[in-house]
């Protein structure tokens, strides 16, 4: 049995790279869900709080 042709002697360097990009992706994806919870719930996210440069604008109408 001969051995597996190599990438670079059939010019297939794309696809390696395509592929090496694939696999970390997926990897990445894997350690994802990984860190999900495991009791179904969504994990909570911490949005911070907002940040308010300007000044509240006044209004000079009648509110009712």
């Amino acid at each position: 049995m001969s051995a597996p042709p190599r990438p670079g002697a059939n010019g297939w360097l794309g696809e390696v790279e395509g592929l090496q990009v694939n696999l970390n992706a997926a990897m990445a994806m894997l350690t994802s869900l990984n860190r999900t919870s495991t009791d179904g719930r969504p994990r909570l996210v911490d949005l911070g709080m907002p940040l308010f440069t300007d000044p509240p604008a006044h209004h000079s109408g009648s509110t009712t």
